[in-house]
């Protein structure tokens, strides 16, 4: 599947109204009643409920959407003799059990996803299996925020594993996990729904973002200290390669090769930064190392709205972040600088769209007298 029709069914599921199938041919349990019918699964606990408070997002249209407090919902690892486990999605069955909390955002119509694989089609794999994927992995936010903070709290927990099941379809995916220092032959890469593997031992870390209050469309949140052992992870390893990058202290995000999101006048819009000291950068251009180096020693950083935004995590607490906000209001990035200290300043822009799918790939003109604010408030924060 492309990543753009991978992108397509995963936000008609989100905006599909919300139920089970009668045909699902597996149970949805919940983990302890799964424990108390096969015991041979083992759960470990790794953290309680987490409590997180932001500030307001000062764009909201929809609170509801973006939620600025609530909790992470108590994390665990299980160990499940002869699991399987299958398709990009790495969904877990066990005996026709499909555990209710590795349900993602708690979007049931998900599990329309989850195929009846035959037996004689199932790849048994002698070891332990560690599984990291999950819905929405294709996203370069949402692998670092979710999947490699699955892998991180493996790490923390001291679990260990003979393979990780993990897509390898962008580079992303295989640069990250080489900076983490996973070996190549440590992966099982499923390439379909189809995909169905059986270990001896499947190690399932449970999913990290699931949160107290439900389905959430417009933010995505990242634990804290999760996300900054990926951070601290990828940073150290990222500052150990060799790179030829011109790194800059003001850098401009660029839109201009993406697939939706344009901004139709971004070569006058990037005029106006260009004549303040900015340098445009393409990051779909760039090495994950070089994506990383780059926000880490920015100082002002203006992107328009996209998951390269992602990069931020790597900020230090002196970088500025300017977020263009274009048709889509999602508080992401703005809960995000809450929890890692660095200053971050949404800008609208334009109206936001009251349809997601509209939102997510309208094409915008951005006003110019809106930038230059934008570059006038820069400057009086310097002067400070």
């Amino acid at each position: 599947m492309s990543l753009a029709r991978k992108i397509t069914t995963v936000i008609a599921l989100m905006l599909t109204p919300l139920f089970i199938q009668t045909n699902l041919w597996f149970n949805v349990t919940p983990i302890q009643e799964l424990l108390q019918i096969d015991p041979t699964i083992s759960y470990q606990k790794c953290f309680d409920d987490t409590h997180f408070n932001h500030v307001p997002f000062p764009l909201s249209i929809n609170p509801a959407g973006h939620p600025h407090e609530g909790f992470f919902k108590e994390t665990f690892i299980l160990t499940i003799a002869q699991g399987r486990v299958q398709g990009e999605y790495g969904f877990v069955i066990s005996n026709q059990h499909f555990i209710k909390e590795l349900m993602w955002k708690e979007i049931e119509c998900h599990l329309n996803l989850v195929q009846k694989i035959p037996d004689d089609q199932v790849i048994k794999i002698s070891g332990r299996v560690a599984v990291i994927t999950q819905l929405a992995y294709f996203n370069y936010w949402h692998w670092l925020s979710e999947v490699l903070c699955r892998l991180a709290l493996l790490e923390l927990a001291g679990v260990e594993y003979d393979y990780l099941y993990v897509p390898q379809e962008s580079s992303f995916m295989k640069e990250t996990l080489a900076l983490w220092g996973i070996p190549a032959e440590k992966i099982v890469s499923p390439t379909h729904g189809g995909f169905c593997i059986q270990a001896d031992e499947l190690i399932v870390p449970s999913l990290v973002s699931n949160v107290n209050f439900g389905c959430v469309l417009f933010s995505c949140y990242a634990q804290p200290h999760l996300i900054q052992y990926v951070k601290e992870k990828l940073l150290s390893a990222a500052l150990k390669t060799d790179t030829a990058l011109q790194l800059q202290s003001k850098v401009f995000v660029s839109r201009k090769d993406a697939t939706q999101r344009l901004i139709l006048n971004e070569q006058r819009v990037f005029a106006l930064f260009q004549a303040e000291g900015f340098h445009s950068f393409q990051l779909e251009k760039m090495s994950v190392a070089e994506q990383i180096l780059l926000f880490h020693n920015a100082d002002i950083i203006v992107s328009p709205q996209g998951t390269g935004l992602a990069n931020s995590i790597f900020c230090t607490e002196k970088t500025r972040i300017v977020e263009l906000f274009q048709g889509l209001n999602d508080a992401t990035f703005w809960y995000l600088s809450q929890t890692l200290g660095f200053e971050y300043t949404p800008i609208k822009t334009t109206s936001f769209a009251t349809e997601y799918v509209t939102a997510w790939k309208s094409n915008t003109y951005m006003p110019l007298y809106i930038i230059k604010n934008v570059i006038e408030g820069l400057k009086k924060a310097d002067d400070k």
